[in-house]
């Protein structure tokens, strides 16, 4: 995957364009958090220069009962939306280890 996709992005968001192995955002609803992270996930998957190694990701949430309501599908939705979608493999499920099982809620 190559080349520079470029993103317009709310001056609140800014300093989270900065490099930095770890980022997260918090607050109320509909802020955009979603949006920018779902955007910036693929940017940053896009500009892999060859001969680098990809990139991992992994996007942590509060837990919501389905795949429907979950950042995967934001995130497909933002390679479509960006015109990326040439580029990327999106397993239709996500990926669990064999020790996996579902938490218990209490």
């Amino acid at each position: 995957m190559t080349g520079k996709l470029s993103l317009e992005t709310a001056e609140v968001f800014d300093p989270l364009l900065q490099p930095s192995r770890y980022k997260g955002a918090y607050g109320g609803r509909g802020s955009g958090k979603s949006h920018f992270f779902a955007e910036l996930v693929v940017r940053d998957h896009v500009d892999v220069l060859p001969g680098e190694p990809g990139v991992r990701t992994i996007c942590v949430r509060e837990v919501l009962k389905s795949l429907k309501e979950s950042a995967k599908l934001l995130i497909e939705d933002k390679i479509k939306a960006l015109g990326v979608g040439h580029l990327f493999e999106v397993p239709s499920r996500l990926q669990r280890s064999s020790g996996w099982r579902k938490p218990r809620m209490s």
